[in-house]
């Protein structure tokens, strides 16, 4: 499994051990394997070579949670494998992504 640019900080596809291909772009509504509901893609981060990684918010049913941040950054940042494992963040199994909605956020609805 990898991920890299489809348009740089804007959006990247995730290459599955299955063979297939998922976009995703800022602003979507995404889920995971061990996260309930669904997540909103709030930015991208990296450089020309790669995604690093991924800044979210979850949803708490009927409003967005609110940001957290340590000394190390934010705490709601998924690495992007590759190129991110070397950063600070949470690490997921990309296999699991999948849109919720059609990517379209619960309070667009």
């Amino acid at each position: 499994m990898t991920t890299e640019w489809h348009t740089y900080e804007q959006s990247i596809i995730i290459h599955k051990v299955d063979g297939s291909n998922l976009l995703v772009q800022v602003g979507e509504f995404i889920t995971y394997k061990g996260r309930e509901g669904g997540v909103r893609v709030d930015k991208f981060i990296g450089n020309s070579v790669g995604p690093w990684g991924m800044e979210y918010l979850p949803w708490r049913g009927n409003r967005w949670a609110t940001p957290e941040w340590s000394l190390r950054g934010n705490q709601r940042f998924i690495i992007c494998v590759p190129y991110g494992v070397e950063k600070y963040g949470q690490h997921i199994d990309w296999n699991t992504v999948e849109h919720v909605n059609n990517g379209i956020c619960p309070d667009l609805i």
